[in-house]
């Protein structure tokens, strides 16, 4: 028994180290040659803004003394791969009087459910009633893992996954049909909108960030660029579409590796240097991720302008483990800092940046 529980014991200081060990690189300004206004540059993904109509379901069960609770379906701009092609959200909205900030969180699309629930919870709870909450959910995956390995032919596995690929495209526009919406608001200051993305959606929120520059805030955790080497390399349901795919094609690691490149360059978020305001940025990866490839994430870091960067010790998924108490909750509550510290700083002068490339 007793040497059950010194391995026991092992183990929580194994997680615990993990979890609270960490490299912080604080964001320095660095001078940008041949500077242009980031709000001229056009759009990556074109959208027409238009009215968004929106449904609301009243949960007066979940109603609180700060806040009303409205479940919202909004038209999306195209196929998101989820129900009716609706944004399903919950709309924490604030009943306190005036404008104030409004963060939006959202979900890893067809998986863990936690990071958004507390983050959305943090955030609503810390404010008091002074901040509104869209928490995205996200029953479906975007890409249908199942039916991508079922393809029975290289042509029709390539038209799928760019089809699947372009939900991303859709996703990224109706972020910005949210802040249409927001904008109509009369409780929400449009001017501080805050974004939160993890893991999958960490590599969509900086897609919105090159997209939209209306973001005020934007945290990304555990996310990536060059997608295209996570599905060459991360285990899970991208490993076994590799291995689906490539025993039944006869393609080699390469041949793999160079069809997904083409099919994912266009959202990679790397590709668009200088579209990012690093000081609006806060970048958390894990520093022995599994997943995520360091080229990657560096790749991310850097055409983001080096904003700050907090590496965790630990793999992809237990490095989420800083979000709950084994890890102290630190990486939550450094997230809410940011928000606070970003959303309620005075308006930022419109920074100039780089041409993006391509």
């Amino acid at each position: 028994m007793r040497g059950g529980l010194t391995w026991l014991t092992a183990l929580v200081v194994l997680f615990l180290v993990g979890c609270t060990s960490r490299i912080h690189v604080p964001y320095t300004p660095a001078a940008e040659a041949a500077p242009v206004s980031r709000e001229r540059l056009p759009p990556v993904y074109p959208y027409r803004p238009e009215a968004v109509p929106v449904k609301n379901q009243t949960l007066t069960r979940e109603e609180t003394d700060l806040y009303r609770v409205r479940r919202l379906r909004i038209p999306s701009a195209g196929e998101n791969g989820q129900q009716d092609d609706l944004i399903h959200a919950l709309y924490y909205q604030s009943k306190l009087p005036g404008k104030k900030p409004l963060v939006i969180v959202l979900p890893i699309w067809g998986s863990y459910t936690y990071p958004s629930e507390k983050i959305t919870a943090g955030v609503r709870d810390r404010s008091d009633g002074g901040t509104n909450v869209l928490r995205v959910l996200g029953e479906n995956y975007v890409l249908e893992w199942e039916t991508l390995g079922e393809a029975p032919t290289e042509a029709a596995f390539v038209e799928m996954l760019g089809r699947m690929l372009d939900r991303e495209r859709i996703i990224v526009i109706d972020m910005s049909r949210i802040v249409d919406w927001a904008e109509t608001q009369p409780d929400v200051d449009a001017s501080r909108i805050g974004l939160v993305g993890f893991s999958h959606s960490a590599l969509t929120a900086a897609l919105v960030a090159v997209n939209e520059p209306r973001m005020r805030a934007i945290v990304l955790v555990m996310g990536t660029g060059r997608p295209h080497l996570l599905m060459a390399t991360c285990p899970g349901r991208a490993a076994r579409l590799k291995e689906k795919i490539q025993s039944r094609f006869g393609w080699s690691d390469q041949q793999y590796l160079n069809t997904m490149e083409a099919l994912f360059a266009p959202y990679d978020p790397a590709r668009y240097p200088g579209r990012a305001d690093p000081r609006r940025v806060l970048f958390i990866d894990a520093h022995d991720d599994d997943c995520m490839p360091q080229e990657g994430r560096d790749a991310l870091w850097e055409a983001f302008g080096r904003p700050e960067r907090i590496s965790v010790g630990y793999t992809h998924k237990r490095a989420f483990l800083a979000m709950t108490p084994l890890g102290f909750n630190w990486l939550r509550h450094r997230i809410y800092d940011f928000l606070d510290e970003t959303l309620d700083a005075p308006t930022p002068q419109a920074p100039n940046f780089q041409s993006a490339g391509n």
